[in-house]
Formats: structure tokens, C-alpha cells, sequence
């Protein structure tokens, strides 16, 4: 029987969450499914517990390896895949169980390559506070080019996840889809160019994918490492848009200035606030792409929040009022919220 979709699911010593992972898959309302589980060398006993699923369920291909990485995880399972699509599922992660079922029957309603979904953050107390991310309320009845799409991840409308999209295998194929190994943040720049190289793109705006936040991640924690694997996957992504006409100029300068004002904010926190942030970041790859004020009061897609980040990096005392200023700003926020005002 032809498999609809296959789910990759990497572990990496993820012993109290992956029963839960692993029973939101096996619950599904969509049953055509095979699950690919990758142990990358799990020391705790993740391995027992997924044990007891593949004595339970047919279709799970399980792969062990020693340690490798998230990337090269998911890059030997899709050696594996055999389903019309994948679906990328990180084992602290979970689905709602109708997730396949919506998004395999808005894949085939008119052949997409890719469809996108809704997610929520969900945190250790398993509760969500109201974190949920649809899709800006883009039409679910609608076709996007992928050209659309990759335009709307540069202004951070929706994120460059591996997780939250369901991808035609065909496509995938075709454009070579590699994650890259030794990185932290290996999902970006991959990501985004398989969805610009995308025809078709369909959304379904329900958080059907629930997002652990885990304080001990790696996404969490400063670290040299994650700086500078961040930079370098928003360079990566510069770098490939350059030569191109399919992007908007606003939505280029918005990824590239919200991109080091997060960097800048990594640094301070990695540097515990001190001096030493600047001379490090004169160290780092994305000072090239550092703006100036003067780009700064002419660029209109920016908020004005973090024009203020970067205008006290400028000044080099950004250090000293950041602190304080984060309070302030989410002050400035709420009361823009509140009267519907776009800055």
C-alpha cells in the first residue's frame, strides 16, 4: 500500500517526552502513515520506551546511530521515506491528532508542495498561555507561490520551521533538501529555500504542532556557538536572496535588521551586559551587515522599537539601558496594540 505520509521523529535522550510524542503520532485519525525514528545515540532510556512502540505498531522503520546531530538525523531518515509526504516531528514535540488527516487532505485538494500550519508554544506546566501562531490570516482557500511565502518568512510572518510544514517528497527531492550538520540552527536557510523553490503553498491557520519550550534547549541557552551558528544561517540566507529580483526590498531590510538586533540582544545576554559585546561583535560574521543611522531613519518597514535597539548598539551603550528599556518597550507595545496604530 502507498504511503500518504512519513513522519521523522529524531530522539536524542528524550526520555520524558517521547511516549507522549510518540502516542500523539499512533493517535492520529489518519492512519496511512510511517514513522521514521532516528535514536541518535539516546543514553537515558528513550530507547526502552520506543521499544514498546515498534512491538506495538507495524509501521515504524527505526534507525539507531551514534550521536550525530539533529541534521544529520533527519537528513539519514529521509533515506528512508516512502510516504507522498514528510513531515519533520521533534520527540519533545507533539500533534493535535487530527494534524495529518488536515493537512494531508488540504495537500491533495490541489496538489501543493507544501502546507504550512498553525502552532502553539507550550511550556513545562503543559500549559499554552495563549501562545498560539496561526497564519496571519491568510485565505486557507488560496494557492501561494513559494517566491509569496519565502517573502513573508523575511518579515517574520511566518518562521523558517522545519515543524510546522507538511512537504511533498517530490519536491523535496528535487531541490535537494539537506540539513546542515554541526549546526544549531540548521533549519533556516534549508527550510527557507525549499519553500522559495516551491509552486504551490496551502496554509492551514489551526496550531495543530505544540511546540515544547524547554529552558535546558539548546535554542534557550547563550552560548558562543549558537551566536555564532545564528549568524551564520541568517548570512546563508542573505547571501541566496541577493542575487534575486523575487524579494521586496522592505522585506529584505526588515530580516537583515531584525536579524541583528536579535544578535546583537544574544551577545549582550552571552557577555552578561558588559563592554566586551562590541569588541566581540566586531569579531563576528554579520558585521558586514551591521545598518547605519542613516539607513536607519530612511528604512519605514522596521519597528520602532527596534530602531531604538540598534541606535543604542550605535552609540555603544546599548549595554547599560537594555534592561530597563525592555520594560519600557513593552510598554510602548501595549499601548500601540491597544490603539491599533502600525508603527
Amino acid at each position: 500500500m502507498n504511503i500518504d505520509v512519513s513522519i521523522i521523529i529524531p530522539v536524542y535522550n528524550m526520555e520524558k517526552y517521547i511516549e507522549e510524542c510518540l502516542e500523539s503520532v499512533f493517535n492520529q485519525t489518519h492512519k496511512n502513515i510511517e514513522v521514521i525514528i532516528v535514536n541518535d545515540g539516546s543514553t537515558d532510556k528513550s530507547k526502552d520506551i520506543i521499544q514498546k512502540f515498534i512491538l506495538k505498531y507495524e509501521n515504524i522503520i527505526y534507525i539507531e546511530q551514534c550521536n550525530q546531530g539533529l541534521a544529520m538525523s533527519r537528513n539519514n531518515a529521509l533515506k528512508y521515506v516512502s510516504g507522498e509526504y514528510v513531515l519533520f516531528l521533534d520527540s519533545d514535540d507533539y500533534l493535535e491528532e487530527n494534524c495529518i488527516e488536515l493537512l494531508y487532505k488540504k495537500a491533495k485538494e490541489n496538489d501543493y508542495d507544501m502546507v504550512i500550519m498553525g502552532h502553539r508554544k507550550v511550556y513545562n506546566d503543559n500549559l499554552y498561555h495563549g501562545d498560539e501562531y496561526g497564519i496571519n490570516n491568510l485565505d486557507e482557500n488560496k494557492s501561494y507561490s513559494g517566491k509569496f511565502v519565502a517573502n513573508m518568512i523575511l518579515e517574520s510572518k511566518i518562521q523558517g520551521y522545519a515543524c510546522d510544514k507538511l512537504i511533498k517528497v517530490e519536491s523535496l527531492k528535487e531541490n535537494n533538501l539537506y540539513f546542515e550538520p554541526g549546526k544549531y540552527i540548521e533549519d533556516l536557510y534549508p527550510i527557507f529555500k525549499q519553500v522559495y523553490k516551491s509552486n504551490k503553498v496551502a496554509f492551514v491557520n489551526k496550531p495543530l504542532y505544540n511546540y515544547r519550550q524547554l529552558q535546558n534547549s539548546i535554542s534557550h541557552k547563550r552560548t558562543e556557538k549558537l551566536i555564532n551558528d545564528y549568524a551564520y544561517a541568517n548570512i546563508k540566507v542573505l547571501d541566496y536572496i541577493q542575487d534575486k529580483k523575487d524579494f521586496n526590498d522592505d522585506s529584505v531590510l526588515t530580516f537583515q535588521y531584525e536579524a541583528f538586533r536579535t544578535l546583537i540582544s544574544m551577545i549582550n545576554e552571552y557577555y552578561n551586559k558588559s563592554y566586551k559585546i562590541y569588541s566581540e561583535f566586531n569579531k563576528n560574521i554579520f558585521k558586514v551587515y551591521e545598518p547605519s543611522i542613516r539607513s536607519l531613519y530612511k528604512c519605514k518597514v522596521i519597528k520602532l522599537t527596534s530602531k531604538i535597539d540598534i541606535i543604542l548598539w550605535k552609540f555603544k551603550i546599548y549595554n547599560i539601558f537594555m534592561p530597563e528599556l525592555m520594560k519600557f518597550k513593552k510598554y510602548i507595545e501595549s499601548i500601540i496594540s491597544k490603539k491599533g496604530v502600525t508603527e
